[in-house]
């Protein structure tokens, strides 16, 4: 979920006690200052069990990762976002919905590099990324070369990479930058693809009630 846009700001809750065991809270500082501290990014590492993993990056208050997590028990899934008060929604989600096989990491996916492991992640989503408006918010871009390398790295051969934006200029700047990568493949033979899925969280709802639908693409690594 885009963490700039404040429209479908989250009223605060507190974390209940049965969901501290699913919430991951690392802060930027320290993720800088000493990376080895933290666990690796991997079931092995956050479930105790070497099932396929799935990852939300910005998964705001889990609507969508927690439909995925329901229709995929044999799965594990791990949903990275920013926003503290975000975070604590979706871990309180997953203990109304008795979910015990996602994680919710409260952490800033730029600093989360070093605990990446290689071909660890079976399917990674990158749903409503920021757009980048002015020059100094450049750095807060998550999709770009480095991110390719990451996935190259990081997934599965023939892991996927789906990608999700309510702005199609932006959507076609991302697929025009991953079309020219090698190490990975479009899924599907038009450019871009509708994005319905099985539950929408509250940014999609928000912007389709405006008329506005998101596109979407996936890319495989090959």
């Amino acid at each position: 979920m885009a963490r700039g846009r404040h429209i479908v700001r989250v009223k605060p809750r507190e974390l209940v006690a049965e969901a501290a065991e699913f919430l991951l809270d690392w802060t930027a500082e320290e993720l800088w200052k000493a990376p080895g501290q933290f666990s690796k990014l991997t079931s092995e590492a956050l479930f105790g069990n070497s099932r396929a993993i799935e990852v939300e990056i910005g998964s705001s208050t889990g609507e969508f990762l927690c439909a995925l997590a329901q229709t995929a028990p044999e799965r594990n899934f791990l949903g990275i976002e920013v926003t503290k008060r975000a975070a604590i929604e979706a871990a309180n989600q997953l203990v109304e919905m008795n979910l015990k096989n996602v994680r919710i990491l409260r952490a800033n996916f730029k600093f989360l590099g070093p605990l990446l492991q290689p071909e660890t992640w079976d399917r990674v989503y990158l749903h409503f990324p920021d757009p980048v408006h002015k020059h100094r918010d450049e750095r807060k871009r998550i999709f770009d070369r480095g991110f390719l390398d990451q996935m190259a790295s990081v997934l599965v051969k023939g892991g996927a990479v789906s990608v999700v934006s309510d702005k199609p200029d932006y959507l076609a700047e991302m697929l025009a930058l991953a079309e020219k990568d090698a190490r990975f493949e479009r899924t599907h033979a038009t450019r871009t693809l509708e994005f319905e899925p099985i539950t929408k969280s509250r940014f999609q709802r928000f912007w389709e009630r405006k008329g506005i639908r998101p596109g979407r693409f996936v890319l495989r690594k090959v």
